[in-house]
């Protein structure tokens, strides 16, 4: 009974390190240099899985303006970055940068 127990909690912690592994991990490393993704936002669109998220100016500096990025899935885990959204040169709806709401001024 103690083996079948030891083998029970064996399985166990391994299944939870093989389910932190699968883990959905994504940073966006184009602007800053670091895995960067705030305020994401999935949505499931024609088979695959569209991330939304905002993204820092390049290298901090304001004139680039904070941005969303879009990335891409077929199975929640893997992602790759697809695509980014900007505002027009000099479009007055977004002059203070295209990005969520809740990032701030």
């Amino acid at each position: 009974m103690k083996k079948i127990l030891l083998f029970v909690v064996i399985l166990l912690i391994a299944c939870t390190g093989w389910v932190q592994a699968q883990q959905m991990m994504f940073g966006d490393t184009s602007r800053i240099g670091v895995p960067y993704a705030k305020d994401p936002h999935v949505v499931n669109f024609q088979g695959r899985y569209l991330m939304y998220y905002s993204i820092p100016p390049e290298n901090w500096n304001s004139a680039s303006g904070w941005n969303i990025g879009i990335a891409e899935s077929i199975n929640l885990i893997n992602w790759t970055k697809v695509g980014e959204i900007t505002p027009a040169p000099g479009a007055e709806y977004e002059k203070k940068a295209l990005r969520s709401r809740s990032t701030g001024s």
